[in-house]
């Protein structure tokens, strides 16, 4: 199954939204709903997570993982000193599929290492506070994904952790098919005829499967695809029609200008 999963692993993109190193004496976070996920690592003191209805205490050297939209309590229950490293984050396929939710993932574990992902915490909390320069972008780039590695690392080797089993190979191929390469030709009758299997089929389960049907995922993940080629390059409106697969520049512009409510030249110029 991870094998399975590896070539969209590569694909998805770590996002920060937030981060910190903190001290804290008191702590009363109730009710907590985040539209991403929150890691927390208990470095010194004690804290306590309340979540589906059960209470887990989180011992120094581990680290708690709520998934996004889960309601939950994140409280101390005394006046101790507690220090604490965290992240939120979100960690998707073009900006629309979270990756994790592939994995069916414990809410809490005990850090095998605990020096080396303070270490790797430490240093990208370096690389963020640090000079914004080209080299200083790439250098924090890669301390939050060597965070993440590290992270999932030890919740992936966990005896309670498991990679979902029940969504066929096949619609993992589709969620390839759709975010590899954005092309407007593609169709729900494409799909159906590659995979022989009833496109209705396909819609409803893919949707099950990943949280959006397959027509409305590519869609979203062809707008945003042409949205960093129209930013990154000063190439045509024509030729970036023709490289996404659209018949011609008035096509694209059609699609992007009711998809976004702006046309694809204003859009270039606005930002």
């Amino acid at each position: 199954m991870y094998r399975d999963l590896s070539t969209l692993i590569q694909r998805a993109e770590l996002d920060i939204v937030n981060f910190g190193y903190e001290t804290r004496f008191d702590m009363s976070s109730i009710g907590r709903k985040f539209p991403y996920y929150v890691m927390s690592y208990l470095k010194e003191g004690t804290a306590l997570l309340r979540i589906g209805g059960c209470d887990i205490v989180t011992p120094v050297g581990s680290v708690i993982l709520v998934r996004s939209g889960e309601v939950h309590d994140h409280i101390k229950t005394t006046q101790d000193k507690s220090v604490f490293l965290w992240w939120h984050f979100n960690f998707m396929i073009s900006k629309h599929v979270d990756i994790l939710r592939f994995f069916d993932l414990p809410t809490m574990v005990q850090v095998k290492n605990t020096a080396n992902f303070e270490k790797l915490f430490l240093d990208y909390f370096a690389a963020i506070t640090g000079p914004q320069s080209i080299p200083g972008l790439i250098h924090k780039k890669a301390r939050a994904l060597d965070v993440l590695a590290c992270l999932l690392e030890n919740f992936i080797s966990c005896e309670k952790s498991a990679a979902s089993t029940s969504i066929p190979q096949h619609f993992f191929g589709m969620l390839e098919d759709i975010t590899g390469r954005p092309d407007a030709r593609m169709s729900l009758k494409q799909l159906a005829r590659k995979y022989r299997l009833n496109p209705t089929y396909i819609s409803n389960k893919f949707q099950e499967y990943f949280g959006l049907p397959p027509i409305t995922l590519h869609r979203k993940v062809l707008i945003e695809a042409a949205k960093e080629r129209l930013l990154a390059s000063s190439v045509n409106i024509g030729s970036i029609a023709a490289e996404f697969g659209f018949r011609d520049a008035s096509a694209f512009t059609r699609f992007f200008t009711k998809t976004t409510g702006v046309s694809p030249s204003n859009f270039r110029n606005s930002q």
